[in-house]
């Protein structure tokens, strides 16, 4: 018997292997077991072979192999951080950890400009071995006397970007207003819901200039080649006019 990969399938290698390609002569009646092998190369993928199994009389059957390979496994210790400054205190310093639970190689780098921002991280980008954990050291210098809040993401190879939350706070003596640590709302799904609930408790002269209306865009299932749009919308609190330019970090 012989057997080998059908030629009418594409060429992608998709890690499968069957041994050995020609067997020793099976006598009538009797058997003869082939290996069937997959070796994964690429990480959360869903993939498919077929091959022939022919004799020297041009008979054949083709067997089909099928595997789904994991991906990577990452978990973030916290996904909100609340830092507090003052005027006693101007950088807040916390940490927290990236953990790769899987078994491959982890790729992560975070949407943060550490050269424009006053929220840095380091490392911002790097790599993490199997069943490894690395500590992230986040620090935040408060530019101005106000409430800060910035989502970040966590892009990682092979699985989805997972969401960070900071929340930067002026803490100032004597003031009873939202510049208080327990008057902090962390788990408002939107920027504008978080300084909604913040107007509650805090004082209207500390909102920031401008908000949007939601700040994540999940464009789903896409067709290559295929433009798809989504909005936003963009609000001034203030009773000013005001130029707004945008840049990609």
């Amino acid at each position: 018997f012989k057997t080998e990969r059908y030629c009418e399938r594409a060429k992608l290698d998709c890690g499968f292997r069957v041994t050995p390609s020609i067997s020793p002569a099976v006598k009538p009646g009797e058997s003869f077991k082939f290996k069937v092998e997959f070796s994964p190369k690429v990480p959360n993928f869903k993939c498919s072979d077929y091959f022939i199994v022919e004799h020297l009389y041009r008979t054949y059957c083709i067997i089909f192999a099928k595997a789904t390979v994991k991906g990577s496994e990452c978990s973030l210790s916290c996904r909100q951080i609340q830092m507090t400054c003052s005027s006693e205190k101007k950088k807040a310093v916390k940490k927290f950890e990236i953990r790769n639970n899987g078994g491959c190689t982890l790729h992560f780098q975070f949407t943060i400009d550490n050269s424009n921002s006053c929220v840095k991280l380091e490392p911002y980008e790097g790599s993490i071995q199997p069943l490894k954990n690395l500590y992230i050291t986040v620090t935040y210098t408060s530019t101005s006397h106000t409430s800060y809040f910035k989502r970040i993401f966590c892009v990682l190879t092979y699985h989805d970007p997972i969401a960070l939350d900071i929340y930067g706070i002026w803490s100032k003596k004597g003031d009873c207003s939202v510049l208080k640590l327990v008057n902090i709302p962390i788990l408002s799904n939107t920027y504008q819901s978080f300084m909604n609930n913040v107007t509650s408790v805090g004082i209207r002269d500390e909102l920031p200039l401008i908000s949007l209306d939601t700040y994540n865009f999940d464009f789903g299932c896409c067709v290559p080649k295929k433009q798809k749009q989504l909005s936003f919308s963009i609000t001034n609190n203030s009773t000013e006019k005001l130029s707004v330019i945008w840049n990609q970090e």
